[in-house]
């Protein structure tokens, strides 16, 4: 079946105000250019009492595939201004493409440094070593700067792919009540009514699992 509509994730420009009970999203945010617009977009959407569910990466999973646990966390101010200026998540698109260049250089080289083949283009074959954890490795100082560039580049060109943001529990909670009062100002009220780290299992990652509901 096809589906009823197809539209911006990110702006949902074809759906009215109050027309849902519930909104699911899961790994869609974190591929929001406009993290905030996103996030109002679809509680605009929802009716007086609905529930917005959104599952995301879990930035401190020590084994995901991608080495995200290198990546830095984004302050409020970084959101709010994406959604407050026009232009301004544009303007960090590159920035965003080389954290993610770093990460995957690092996950090459703790690879490369316990045998094991570069990450490559196939997900079931990428991981971290078995025997690294990484809450006892930094970002090593002899990353090879030209490595990072080529990285960066190939990711840059595959927008759609690219993790642009990252959280922890406390750096999306912080977001979102940075949120509230910014939303108030437009007629979208919300609460935030759960957010919560999901352990991984043998199918998923270690996830964010946050639950917004319109008031």
């Amino acid at each position: 079946r096809l589906p009823d509509i197809v539209d911006d994730a990110q702006l949902l420009k074809k759906v009215q105000n109050a027309t849902f009970d519930i909104v699911l999203a899961a790994h869609v945010l974190e591929h929001m250019p406009n993290v905030l617009g996103a996030i109002f977009n679809w509680l605009r959407i929802l009716r007086t009492g609905g529930l917005a569910f959104v599952v995301l990466p879990d930035l401190c999973d020590l084994r995901h595939p991608f080495g995200e646990r290198f990546r830095m966390v984004a302050r409020p101010s970084h959101f709010v201004e994406e959604f407050r200026r026009a232009g301004a998540a544009d303007e960090h698109f590159m920035g965003h493409c080389r954290e993610m260049g770093v990460a995957v250089s690092t996950i090459d080289l703790l690879r490369a440094w316990s045998g094991m083949d570069p990450f490559s283009d196939t997900l079931g074959q990428n991981k971290l070593p078995e025997l690294v954890d990484t809450r006892e490795v930094k970002v090593p100082l002899s990353m090879d700067p030209a490595q990072v560039n080529l990285h960066t580049d190939a990711i840059a060109k595959r927008p759609h792919n690219v993790h642009l943001h990252l959280w922890t529990v406390k750096s999306v909670r912080s977001m979102l009540q940075a949120a509230l009062p910014l939303f108030a100002e437009q007629g979208v009220h919300f609460r935030i009514a759960d957010v919560h780290s999901a352990g991984r299992t043998w199918l998923n990652m270690q996830e964010l699992r946050v639950t917004l509901q319109r008031t």
